[in-house]
């Protein structure tokens, strides 16, 4: 099986409360393990950051229902590429709750604005990962 990842930043249409958010993680959880897919998904209620990982023609379906989903909107694709191995590969989908004042929001903001290229990727994948680990040690 060809190992494949997305990394994508959007913007919720509103603020997800505690039940909606519960709802959107066993929703997640039940579609990614039926199609062995893992990941996790950022949320502060201004950004989700997600990164879904799985067989390629899996992840790529999965990433065009997520484009239409209505739950979000202003989706941008940091990468889309080939990996050799799973970063979650225990989590069909974690769920990480960032406060509204996320230090490095801004600077997701900012990766917003980059222009991913294929020469970018390597370096753009290397800094998505790292702030998803600070963000899992710090938490």
């Amino acid at each position: 099986m060809a190992l494949h990842h997305v990394i994508y930043l959007s913007t919720p249409t509103h603020p997800y409360g505690e039940a909606e958010l519960g709802n959107l993680l066993a929703e997640c959880q039940a579609n990614n393990a039926a199609r062995q897919l893992t990941g996790i998904l950022f949320y502060a209620p201004q950004q989700l950051l997600q990164v879904l990982e799985g067989e390629a023609a899996v992840v790529q379906a999965t990433y065009q229902r997520i484009e239409a989903d209505p739950r979000h909107r202003n989706l941008l694709k940091l990468a889309d590429k080939p990996i050799s191995t799973r970063a979650f590969p225990d989590w069909s989908m974690a769920l990480h709750e960032l406060p509204a004042s996320w230090p490095i929001r801004t600077g997701l903001r900012d990766l917003a604005l980059l222009e991913v290229t294929a020469l970018a990727l390597n370096a753009t994948d290397t800094m998505l990962l790292q702030l998803v680990q600070q963000q899992l040690l710090s938490a």
